[in-house]
């Protein structure tokens, strides 16, 4: 097979892959897609992060990780995943943007809904040292792609429920910086409130939606 030639080619010998979700069908389905190239010793598969730590082998670190996109923005990154390439599970019809997901520290993304092939594909860039954003074509039709490194860290604070003020605290910048990037952030994302700007932002990774509130 043309992928596993590939994996050959341009992947470690000892590899180890973890993969979480919640939702046993699909964590296992994945797993199971990527026994194509790999043998099911390489791949753990796991319901949440929690016990991620627990299934650390010094012989054998993780070599890449395939993580439910909810489950990655709920708990706290374990330590056995500290420098290790991570890959979101989005949720089905999510619009990857590369910028956004490199700023969150991420690698690559896949929809919950792709195909065997599609999990191999980045399985085998996330192990390889490659990024995979797939379909990244025009970032820039939500505005996302104009926001400058400022402006995406204020937006992750707000997705978090912060208002001006908090932000500005945790910033070191005055309530008045705050106030005027968010007016940017709200005309390049052609947003009205709040809420809208950062309802598109969970969306666009993969996260259902789902901003915090004051």
């Amino acid at each position: 097979m043309k992928l596993d030639l590939e994996r050959r080619r341009s992947i470690p010998e000892t590899v180890r892959i973890v993969v979480v979700h919640p939702t046993p069908v699909v964590r296992l389905g994945i797993a199971k897609a990527l026994e194509v190239a790999y043998s099911p010793q390489e791949i753990d598969a796991h319901a949440d992060l929690s016990t991620v730590d627990g299934l650390l082998r010094s012989d054998a670190p993780f070599s890449a990780a395939l993580v439910d996109a909810h489950e990655w923005g709920d708990r706290a990154c374990p330590s056995s995943l500290t420098g290790v390439p991570v890959g979101l599970i989005g949720a089905a019809g999510s619009t990857p943007c590369a910028r956004l997901m490199r700023g969150r520290g991420l690698k690559g993304i896949v929809s919950v809904t792709a195909g065997a092939e599609e999990f191999l594909k980045i399985a085998n860039a996330l192990v390889a040292g490659r990024d995979y954003f797939p379909g990244v074509t025009n970032p820039a039709r939500l505005g996302l792609a104009r926001l400058s490194r400022r402006q995406f860290e204020i937006l992750e604070l707000m997705t978090g429920g912060l208002l001006n003020k908090q932000i500005a605290g945790q910033l070191g910048v005055s309530e008045a910086t705050v106030k005027a990037h968010v007016s940017s952030i709200l005309v390049k994302l052609n947003c009205s409130r709040r809420t809208q700007a950062t309802t598109a932002y969970m969306r666009l990774a993969g996260l259902g939606g789902r901003p915090a509130t004051a």
